[in-house]
């Protein structure tokens, strides 16, 4: 269950402080219509690199429009007027043995619109925007954040705003409750299993300030700014347009792993929280949005308490098909570390960057595919091979030695790793694609066998079978059966093997 309406209040009154208007409304989307490696606008077509939690329109697609979600026939939201799509990174329990499972989500989401500012507007046609930046490791504001009364020019930065937009409230209902957007990093486990009784809120406002132009941009963002105050307050030059205002809570049930050993991190690889971050593709009907910011006046914020609003029956039915490359991967518990082999990074520095995101190489070496280990593990080994094809076989010992070369990675590589020099059995081969230099071993007729990370790599690999170098045609890797198989071996996620 969620927690008490009258805390809910009386957040909703902080929130609403600082607005001209206090109409507002908070649409709950109980029922997730999936949980994957989606995300259609960093990573549209493509295998994202992390796991997110997706609410709404059941059109929702890697590559989705708004025209997608608005011909959808259900919705996971409480409205039937509302087929927007929402998503963010689940929290996640890593075990002391390194596996991991998602954080029970209790009641779903909530997404509070807001009508703030001098007349708002809703969101225009096709509209699209995300939140946060999921490299991000360190909170760099003071501590605790100061009232915004008593910000200064330096509180109010474009980049001090967005770290500000993300909460995470302590729930403890016995005890006087937290405001909202309170702290801005993830607490510590000690902490949560003392303090936090009831679990944890996560919380993010996003930007409300737009361009007056563009509905998306390049990185998603730049077409969008925060008032000065986060929530509310004055917007900045060249963002004049108001819009209604839009914020993410999310409960996890952190309390059930009170005196668990292990840890707590976003599906990111982030145990800090401060690369917590939310996408957001409109999906209200037609001027619904202007008539429903107008019109839903009562105080409780109820969408039961706003005739305007259709009760949606079939919110909890609502579920999407995931693409055939996801279709293996389980979302709730995974044996060997997150979903993807994302890498845990703790920070402060920013994040490396993993998965699809790598940059591509700057310098010869070893192609790597922009899609990511999964869905491309043929590319994987036939870029090995064709990499390899000149000079290295007819350089290559033939004695089982390894070779030099450089792979930059996706972030998959041997947990047995070797040091140049060193000989290895052919008949125990990987495939790996790492983030450093990597060697590339060879078996006695020249052929590569492997590819193995720098020593100190604290990655994973993935098993293929061993073939001729004249048998590693692309081809054997792309009918659905086999590329199912790979995936399936890539999620066993192989790396205890000794």
């Amino acid at each position: 269950m969620g927690f008490p309406t009258n805390l809910l209040l009386a957040n909703l009154v902080m929130l609403a402080g600082f607005a001209h208007s206090f109409n507002f409304w908070r649409l709950p989307c109980r029922n997730r219509i999936a949980a994957a490696r989606i995300d259609p606008i960093m990573a549209p077509g493509e295998t994202c690199d992390h796991m997110h939690t997706i609410f709404g329109s059941g059109g929702f697609s890697d590559n989705v429009t708004q025209d997608d979600l608005l011909d959808a026939n259900c919705t996971s939201c409480a409205v039937t007027q509302d087929k927007s799509a929402y998503w963010t990174p689940p929290l996640m329990f890593v075990y002391s043995n390194g596996s991991t499972t998602m954080v029970n989500q209790d009641g779903g989401m909530l997404a509070y619109y807001f009508v703030y500012g001098e007349d708002p507007q809703p969101f225009p046609e096709s509209f699209r925007m995300m939140a946060g930046d999921q490299f991000l490791r360190n909170f760099t504001g003071p501590v605790p954040d100061p009232p915004t009364s008593e910000w200064t020019d330096a509180d109010k930065t474009q980049f001090s705003l967005s770290q500000k937009a993300i909460g995470f409230n302590c729930l403890h209902y016995n005890t006087t409750n937290e405001d909202s957007l309170y702290r801005h990093t993830m607490p510590e486990k000690d902490f949560l299993d003392e303090n936090c009784w009831d679990g944890l809120r996560i919380e993010l406002m996003f930007p409300s300030c737009w361009n007056g132009v563009d509905v998306d941009s390049p990185d998603h963002k730049s077409h969008m700014a925060y008032p000065d105050l986060v929530k509310d307050g004055k917007c900045p030059e060249g963002f004049n347009t108001r819009l209604v205002s839009l914020f993410y809570e999310t409960k996890y049930d952190t309390q059930d792993f009170r005196g668990v050993e292990g840890q707590f991190v976003l599906s990111t690889g982030d145990p800090t929280g401060c690369g917590y971050h939310g996408d957001f593709i409109q999906g209200w009907e037609p001027d619904f949005l202007q008539e429903a910011m107008n019109g839903c006046t009562n105080p409780s914020g109820e969408v039961s308490d706003c005739p305007l609003f259709t009760d949606n029956a079939d919110a909890s039915t609502c579920q999407i098909a995931l693409p055939e490359a996801l279709v293996d991967e389980n979302p709730f518990f995974n044996l060997h570390g997150l979903l993807g082999d994302v890498p845990i990074q703790s920070g402060p520095e920013q994040a490396t960057p993993y998965g699809f995101l790598l940059p591509a190489p700057t310098s010869p070496g070893l192609p790597v595919p922009a899609g990511g280990i999964i869905g491309s593990l043929g590319d994987v080994v036939s870029g090995v091979v064709t990499g390899l094809a000149a000079p290295v076989p007819s350089e290559a010992p033939s004695d089982g030695r390894i070779q030099a070369a450089q792979v930059p990675s996706t972030t998959c590589a041997s947990k047995q790793a070797l040091p140049t020099g060193v000989s290895r059995d052919a008949d125990d081969c990987e495939v790996v694609i790492v983030r450093e230099t990597a060697v590339v071993e060879v078996g006695n007729d020249g052929v590569p066998i492997t590819t193995l990370a720098p020593v100190g790599s604290t990655t994973t690999s993935t098993k293929i079978v061993a073939m001729p170098m004249n048998n590693l045609k692309r081809e054997q890797f792309s009918t659905p059966g086999e590329m199912s198989s790979l995936r399936r071996m890539h999620n066993r996620h192989l790396h205890n093997r000794h």
